[in-house]
């Protein structure tokens, strides 16, 4: 698979370039804020005119519109995977459109482990109602959103049953990614978690999925569990 790589100097899109190399896929150009080649593909600041060949775009960036790059997978007809967690209303609206032409995956973590907590979490919030709870969740200290998207979908799933809950964010080290659900019931207290040991399992999850993504009829998908 030939891939467009949108955020390719980021932190993720680095390890998206390290994820490929172990594979047969290729990143044939990346697209960030600047330009550079390094060993296998060059990064530009926009589009160049001429374009290789490529069979999908992923997006780890925190582009601040991204509609340029959507008009040019509705014109390659190539699935889109954003999975930025900074993304704005007219790129939501802009990527529900693109859907209608291609296979697109919106989702903001890639993790097999976090998407199973969330599945997790919607079994069995329905019996917790009565609960108290508290989301706690540690990130690096570059990390540029707080919440996290992944504590904002948590938040999601806990409003959507009526569960009173509360909060915290903290940006420290170089911490991956961990976050806890805990809820208050009696004398009881159940935890649930998820830590990130390293960054790769997003570049892994991301590769999987955007492989899966492009077997897919257009339309928006969210969820990594059900491609």
């Amino acid at each position: 698979m030939k891939i467009l790589l949108v955020g390719s100097l980021g932190k993720m899109g680095r390890e998206i370039t390290n994820a490929v190399a172990e594979t047969e896929d290729k990143i044939v150009l990346g697209i960030d804020t600047k330009d550079e080649k390094n060993s296998s593909f060059k990064t530009f600041h926009s589009l160049p005119k001429k374009l290789p060949p490529f069979d999908v775009i992923v997006d780890f960036s925190t582009a601040k519109s991204r509609k340029e790059l959507f008009n040019l997978a509705k014109e390659r007809k190539v699935p889109y995977g954003l999975f930025s967690t900074v993304i704005s209303s007219e790129d939501e609206k802009d990527l529900n459109e693109l859907s209608k032409f291609v296979p697109v995956l919106q989702t903001k973590n890639t993790s097999l482990g976090v998407n199973l907590l969330y599945e997790i979490l919607k079994d069995i919030c329905p019996r917790l109602t009565q609960a108290d709870a508290v989301v706690t969740e540690y990130h690096h200290k570059q990390k540029l959103d707080s919440p996290s998207g992944t504590a904002k979908e948590i938040e999601k799933i806990l409003e959507a049953e009526g569960i009173n809950f509360i909060s915290s964010a903290f940006r420290v080290g170089n911490e991956k990614g961990y976050h806890k659900v805990q809820f208050f019931f009696g004398d009881e207290i159940l935890e649930i978690s998820h830590r990130a040991n390293s960054r790769k399992i997003f570049a892994d999850g991301a590769l999987k999925s955007i492989h899966k993504l492009s077997s897919k009829p257009a339309g928006l998908y969210n969820n990594i569990l059900e491609l």
